[in-house]
């Protein structure tokens, strides 16, 4: 996936969106995870007897100004 610093991507199948704490599932395994909200906030990852050997990707969408984002 090669996308160039700073494009603008449409919400798709590949892409997750988030602005809230989620609990995430093996189905949003292979899709990139966006933190889109200035607030941090806790993305779950799924039981690892559930997820073992599945790939999750994150990326900071938007800067925190108070508490951090947190994958856990």
């Amino acid at each position: 996936m090669g996308h160039p610093v700073g494009a603008k991507f449409n919400a798709g199948p590949d892409f997750k969106f988030h602005t809230a704490a989620a609990q995430l599932t093996t189905d949003d395994a292979g899709k990139v995870h966006f933190f889109n909200l200035a607030t941090g906030f806790t993305l779950t990852l799924p039981a690892v007897a559930e997820a073992k050997g599945l790939d999750y990707t994150f990326v900071v969408k938007t800067n925190t100004t108070s508490t951090n984002h947190v994958v856990s």
